[in-house]
């Protein structure tokens, strides 16, 4: 699943506790990271571009908000799996006007952090948004508004 770059740690996470598909119609490619379906798109683009590209994609949708643990774990595992050479990606996060005080574009409360020692810097004052693993691509996310029904069956772990 990944290359030889990749901690040893993360790839067993990820092996493990893969997040699971989300089940609302039109988003079954997509996947559950806690209230949200979340998709990762390996598009280089802006950081507008992406959260723009994150509304075409689905109705009420954003770059990606996260507010735990466990859902900056599910993003990484799931762009790890689509781009594990080069997972970088946008994440929903801004800072407000250069005041050191940063939200989400889909307006949820910033209430998770996990920088890389020394961020954010604001590099010659350009940095604005916030980033995982650098800028490659984007996820997507949308939180359901219906679940559709599925038979009950044992459950699996693939991986």
């Amino acid at each position: 699943m990944f290359s030889g770059s990749v901690s040893v740690d993360v790839q067993q996470n990820c092996a493990s506790n893969f997040p699971k598909r989300c089940r609302v119609r039109k988003y079954e490619d997509w996947y559950k990271v806690g209230p949200y379906c979340v998709k990762y798109f390996n598009t280089s683009c802006s950081f507008p571009d992406a959260e723009f590209a994150c509304r075409e994609k689905a109705t009420g949708g954003h770059l990606v908000s996260v507010h735990d643990e466990q859902a900056n774990s599910d993003v990484n595992c799931i762009v790890m799996k689509y781009n594990y050479s080069s997972p970088r990606i946008w994440l929903g996060g801004m800072e407000l006007f250069q005041s050191k005080k940063f939200i989400w574009t889909d307006g949820s409360v910033w209430d998770f952090k996990k920088w890389v020692p020394g961020q954010p810097d604001n590099t010659n004052n350009t940095e604005d948004c916030v980033e995982m693993n650098w800028k490659t691509g984007y996820s997507c996310m949308k939180k359901p508004t219906s679940y559709r029904t599925q038979p009950s069956s044992p459950q699996s772990r693939r991986r």
